[in-house]
């Protein structure tokens, strides 16, 4: 069974931005792994649907760059 993982990643190319991925996966290593084939990050932070749900979904992607860059 597949757990809706939220994926928030901070792209270093083709600039920086916080860009938020919904997708079905295993676990936070596939789905990190599969979207490192198609993006450039090396800082990023898996959130289950549920908690994403309850505490981040309103958060813009401009609130996220500042999460992080502190």
């Amino acid at each position: 069974m597949k757990t809706l993982f939220v994926v928030v990643a901070l792209l270093t190319f083709p600039k920086e931005q916080a860009v938020v991925f919904h997708q079905l996966y295993d676990d936070c290593k596939v789905a990190i792994h599969e979207l490192k084939q198609k993006y450039e990050f090396e800082w990023y932070v898996c959130i289950t649907e549920q908690h994403w749900g309850k505490w981040h979904q309103n958060k813009t992607a401009g609130e996220w760059l500042k999460w992080f860059k502190d």
